[in-house]
């Protein structure tokens, strides 16, 4: 099977910018947040039970999912997000390891923002970490989704625990915001990962 490595992290913490990275460098990307977003499009059958769930609210005018008005609602409801992951997840999961069978580079770099274990995720050989200092998060959060210290702040409160990461964690990266710093350590584990799957390839 493909050799799988799973990036993660809490929120703005330089995924998206990891990703760009291996993409670069010609290594296949799987994002599940991107699985989310086709899952959820006008038409989907997830997209209609999300809105017979939530309202019409969460809708825009074009009739598109208004992921801001969403996130608001779980972000005051716990146990709405609870019954959205608990729905969308699976469906994610499966579509990750169907994306799997289409890899064609020495390995694949899966995004799962949510990750705080392997079990759902077998086939993860190694997982990536980015970690970054909470104000540096807040400051980008406020500065991408356009919004107040408060909004970020619960945010962040819904994110998992970050010990909860480490646990499963086999390389970590302090993303301090210096780009070079950042380049230069996914660089390294670039060339660690190309030997870990050609390792991988002839054992197997």
């Amino acid at each position: 099977m493909t050799y799988a490595i799973g990036l993660t992290g809490s929120i703005a913490t330089g995924k998206s910018t990891a990703a760009t990275f291996f993409e670069r460098h010609a290594i296949d990307v799987i994002s599940a947040d991107d699985i989310a977003r086709a899952l959820t499009k006008p038409g989907e059958p997830a997209f209609t039970s999300i809105v017979s769930h939530f309202g019409q609210g969460i809708l825009k005018k074009n009739g598109e999912l208004n992921r801001r008005a969403l996130r608001k609602k779980i972000i005051r409801h716990p146990a709405e997000r609870r019954w959205l992951e608990g729905y969308l997840h699976p469906q994610i999961r499966a579509r990750i390891e169907n994306a799997l069978c289409d890899v064609t580079s020495p390995y694949a770099m899966i995004e799962i923002p949510l990750l705080i274990n392997r079990e759902h995720y077998p086939y993860l050989k190694r997982v990536l970490l980015l970690e970054t200092d909470q104000e540096l998060q807040l400051k980008r959060l406020m500065e991408r989704d356009q919004c107040t210290y408060d909004d970020a702040i619960a945010m962040l409160k819904l994110q998992p625990r970050e010990e909860l990461r480490r646990v499963i964690a086999d390389d970590v990266i302090r993303n301090d915001g210096n780009p070079e710093h950042l380049e230069d350590a996914l660089f390294a584990l670039h060339e660690n990962y190309l030997i870990y799957s050609d390792d991988n390839g002839i054992k197997n």
